[in-house]
């Protein structure tokens, strides 16, 4: 990832202040030079298509998602769930080693995110594959989960050993999109 230095800003909380990583991105938005259409890539995949529709400054994001997203991050083993790893440092650095991830040069914080708004798991969550659609507001834009592959069903393993985690308390950050990366000033 170029050159990476860490800076601590507290107890889980650090900036990757990312230089000389040249080009875009490896996952990153492109839209057309009047902003109607949207293809979010990963590498040299397209991931998601969008395009826009509406009139004024209301307008609805319609989307087709495609197969071919990679997770920057691993998997998460149980007992790596388990462990007093620091999840922020821990991202960090599979982010530093990823290849597939959204940072550019620049500072970026990580820090634990531990509340969303209600919403975010009702509307807000993009259930429907691959379509959907976002309705982004006048002003509010759209602030909810647009997962990037399909969803486990319900009776899935992997869904059961989650829900098990968050009943124990180890559920990993990582999980229900607990780590977020933002630009620092």
């Amino acid at each position: 990832m170029g050159n990476a230095r860490r800076e601590l800003l507290g107890a889980g909380r650090v900036v990757l202040d990312i230089e000389d990583r040249p080009g875009p991105p490896p996952l990153r938005f492109e839209t057309t030079g009047d902003g109607d259409l949207t293809v979010l890539r990963q590498g040299d995949h397209a991931v998601l298509l969008g395009a826009l529709t509406g009139d004024g400054c209301c307008h609805d994001l319609h989307l087709h998602r495609l197969d071919s997203y990679r997770s920057p991050l691993p998997p998460i083993e149980s007992a790596l769930m388990r462990s007093e790893v620091d999840w922020v440092h821990q991202y960090a650095r599979w982010l530093e080693e990823s290849g597939l991830d959204p940072l550019y040069d620049g500072r970026w914080k990580l820090s634990p995110r531990t509340a969303f708004e209600p919403a975010v798991w009702t509307v807000d969550l993009v259930r429907d594959w691959p379509g959907g659609l976002l309705e982004l507001y006048c002003g509010g834009g759209w602030h909810g989960i647009l997962p990037l592959r399909r969803l486990s069903a319900p009776d899935a393993g992997r869904v059961k050993a989650y829900r098990k985690h968050v009943r124990d308390g180890t559920l990993a950050p990582s999980c229900c999109g607990g780590c977020r990366a933002t630009t620092a000033g």
